[in-house]
């Protein structure tokens, strides 16, 4: 058992207790909150302003959030005994003097999970890789949260019994996403709905859609049993998210298709529905045009729930536009149990330095949400589209397995996303067994591989487990 002792005169809206409770639910320890410093059974772990001589100490007074300081000087990168860290001040040039953190990590934890250096910017829709921090050295390659908490449990916790992270003793985990994004390059009703839009790119769009009409009439869309049945050899179920076409108005950006719209003949809400009988887990992919008034409309929700009934449990941003201040609380308010729009849009690694799920934050309230957030790492296209990162075939195998060497290294989580077009062989020769590889080595490793709605209960539940709430 951890006791964690906070000083009374800190000062940061629960900020550090949240940190502090991940910390622990990512290494594994069970632990309690305690206002005493005599009740020493077990791990003393204490944050304030004094030192005290506990097994564990760390010296950490933590910021509150919402304070200038964080606002108009962000922090930098140094490097401690060869480990990179984040901080406001230059610190001291060791980790760790003697059994003391000898930096403030549960601001550099907090600033990176609140996605504090993205409040400031207008990046809509995207944020980059060079916007941040983490560009420096490519650190954004890296999960760095995951590297500090390594250091901590080999130098803290050593000899301290741990729960096993992932489910039946496995080492990591994969998640297994898609995107519904586009059922047909080449519909007739596209070209309209471009042309409607009045614009020069609108009209770019409209005669790039008429010459594939032109070169690839007779295509009947992209099979969106593709990647079920993949999954289905292997015993697995993924995350599919989908965007409901509003039938009031819609942002240029987004989908075109409707849930009426016919693959095969079958409309798509009734593949939707037959896999969500069959334990697939159908997550609402939010429209740009939702950024209008509440970051999720009530009336998309009501329109997709024709679908989900009351099995409507995830949520991602399309284009990844993120911004926890509106969307935690949103979600949170309609009873979602986790988002997954954590991710860059033009490169893959970890925009907040970490892979691992976590109980988002609420600005309004200053509370824990039962809310998870699953980082998005990996995305096809990003990685493999000749407009991004334009890797072939073997050398996006060969990036990918630095990552899951990683994701096992540290006990991590990879999520990744294969889009619905991407199964087309004939357009993306290859890609297809990309995904497919990516469950074979996940497996042949012995990784836990599920889809979003599963690694979210079972972080939810341990989290509870561990803090003495279930």
């Amino acid at each position: 058992m951890i006791n964690i002792v906070l000083e009374p005169s800190l000062n940061d809206s629960g900020v550090t207790k949240w940190i502090l409770s991940h910390i622990c639910t990512w290494l594994g320890l069970e632990y309690r909150f305690t206002s005493s410093l005599l009740d020493n059974n077990g791990i003393l772990i204490y944050c304030g302003n004094n030192y005290t001589k506990p097994s564990a100490c760390f010296n950490l007074i933590f910021p509150n959030p919402d304070l200038e300081i964080i606002r108009i000087k962000p922090p930098e990168i140094f490097y401690l005994e060869d480990v990179p860290i984040i901080a406001f001040t230059e610190p001291p040039k060791s980790f760790f003097d003697d059994n003391k953190i000898n930096w403030d990590i549960i601001s550099a934890i907090s600033w990176l999970i609140l996605r504090t250096e993205e409040a400031p910017f207008d990046t809509k829709p995207f944020w980059k890789p060079e916007h941040s921090v983490l560009k420096k050295d490519d650190i954004f390659k890296k999960p760095l949260i995951e590297i500090w908490l390594e250091a901590i449990a080999l130098k803290l916790f050593g000899d301290i019994k741990r729960d096993s992270i992932w489910p039946d003793g496995k080492s990591a985990a994969i998640g297994l996403s898609h995107d519904i994004d586009i059922l047909h390059h080449n519909h007739p009703r596209y070209i309209l709905e471009f042309l409607k839009e009045k614009t020069s790119s609108g009209l770019i769009k409209a005669v790039r859609h008429s010459l594939r009409n032109m070169f690839e009439f007779g295509r009947k869309g992209y099979d969106i049993k593709s990647y079920v049945s993949i999954e289905k050899k292997y015993n697995l179920k993924s995350s599919i998210f989908v965007v409901p076409r509003t039938c009031n108005k819609r942002d240029p950006r987004d989908p075109l298709y409707s849930l009426d719209e016919t693959i095969k003949g079958i409309p798509l809400k009734e593949y939707l529905k037959k896999f969500l009988s069959l334990g697939w887990d159908i997550g609402y992919h939010t429209p740009l045009i939702s950024f209008d008034d509440k970051y999720i409309k009530d009336d998309v929700i009501s329109f997709h729930k024709e679908i989900t009934k009351d099995n409507l449990k995830g949520i991602r941003s399309h284009w990844l536009f993120f911004e926890p201040a509106l969307l935690w609380d949103d979600a949170y308010d309609k009873n979602f149990l986790y988002d997954s729009s954590l991710g860059f849009n033009d490169a893959i690694g970890y925009r907040a330095g970490t892979g691992m799920p976590y109980l988002a934050w609420s600005s309004t309230s200053s509370e824990v949400l039962p809310l998870v957030e699953i980082p998005v790492v990996i995305m096809d296209v990003t990685l493999l589209a000749k407009h991004y990162m334009n890797k072939d075939v073997d050398e996006a195998k060969t990036i990918i397995k630095r990552y899951i060497d990683d994701t096992v290294r540290y006990k991590n989580l990879l999520t990744v996303n294969w889009h619905l077009e991407t199964s087309d062989r004939e357009k993306y020769p290859g890609w297809l067994e990309v995904y497919e590889w990516i469950i074979k080595e996940g497996l042949k490793r012995n990784l836990w591989v599920a889809n979003l709605s599963e690694i979210a209960s079972h972080f939810r539940n341990r989290y509870m487990k561990l803090s003495n709430q279930s």
